[in-house]
């Protein structure tokens, strides 16, 4: 097994020196050959916990969806996915791997022709992913995993890797997810359109409705009275714009004067999967996300996609 680097992980212990080889690299090859380049795969973080084998569920599932193949990662440190023990670097990389093979099998019993590639990291989960996510189809991982403070909903490695993702990440609760046919997106602006566009894509794989939730509060000020009812006319203009690219989904947008957080919450509920854009902020520590997102990751009652915006 290699680790993402494309290289045996070594025995020995420390930082890997190794860099990861661009996959953009072997796709121009591929190109230059006349071969039709292989669509990115979805990438899952794994560390054995009930949640992780959630994410690698559904994982496989948006792998299906998208007719694409499955890496399933595993970063450092890599005692995580075991018991307790003192054990030595090879000796962990053996049951590392023995657990990986496993989670493989459990895929394949549900999609035997799938192509599913594990992967070690030297890098701490969070960073390993999101050195992932700018090249994966979809980043998957679960909102809690072994190594956390008892009581919290959400884990320090999925609000990294949701603050600090280049491409669409899918975060999977401990929820019991149900089908309900329809893709919930909250969208505050049409500057969302990679969202929006996200949603859209979502419905169609899944033959799902998409509903659209813009949520405004009541100011008493004129102008922004005068903006709200702008921002929901753009929205619905962009909608109907994106129906003619997807005519097979059933789309509506819904404008509510209501906290967009309470509202995304509560449909939340009958929802296969709510999308919604990261909005993330400068801190002293870093980046943040929104309110929104951040209500969402711990909250939603089913899978939350988070979608980074332009820069």
């Amino acid at each position: 097994m290699s680790d993402v680097s494309g290289h045996e992980p070594s025995p020995t212990g420390g930082a890997n020196t190794e860099q990861w080889q661009d996959p953009r690299a072997g796709a121009s090859s591929q190109e230059a050959r006349g071969e039709a380049p292989t669509p990115p795969p979805v990438v899952v973080g794994f560390d054995n916990s009930d949640c992780a084998l959630r994410a690698v569920d559904r994982a496989a599932e948006e792998a299906a969806l998208r007719e694409t193949g499955l890496e399933i990662l595993t970063g450092w440190p890599w005692e995580l996915v075991m018991p307790p023990a003192s054990m030595g670097n090879a000796e962990s990389e053996k049951v590392v791997r023995e657990h990986l093979d496993k989670v493989i099998k459990r895929v394949h019993e549900r999609y035997p022709d799938m192509t599913v590639e594990p992967a070690l990291s030297w890098e701490r989960a969070a960073d390993a992913l999101i050195s992932r996510s700018g090249e994966a189809a979809l980043t998957v991982v679960g909102t809690r995993g072994h190594g956390g403070f008892v009581g919290l909903l959400v884990g320090s490695v999925s609000l990294r890797t949701a603050a600090h993702t280049e491409g669409p990440l899918l975060v999977v609760g401990p929820h019991e997810e149900r089908s309900h046919g329809r893709v919930l997106l909250g969208l505050k602006s049409v500057l969302d359109d990679h969202a929006l566009e996200f949603a859209f894509e979502e419905a169609a794989r899944r033959n799902a409705e998409l509903r659209v939730v813009h949520a405004w509060q009541f100011s008493p000020f004129p102008d922004d009275v005068h903006k709200n009812t702008a921002e929901a006319t753009h929205i619905k203009e962009a909608v109907a714009r994106l129906r003619d690219r997807f005519p097979q989904v059933k789309a509506e947008v819904a404008s509510v004067e209501a906290p967009a957080a309470r509202e995304l919450l509560e449909q939340s509920a009958e929802a296969d999967i709510v999308v919604v854009a990261a909005h993330r902020r400068k801190r002293r520590f870093g980046l943040q996300l929104g309110a929104v997102s951040h209500a969402l990751l711990h909250h939603a009652q089913c899978p939350v996609a988070v979608i980074p915006t332009k820069p």
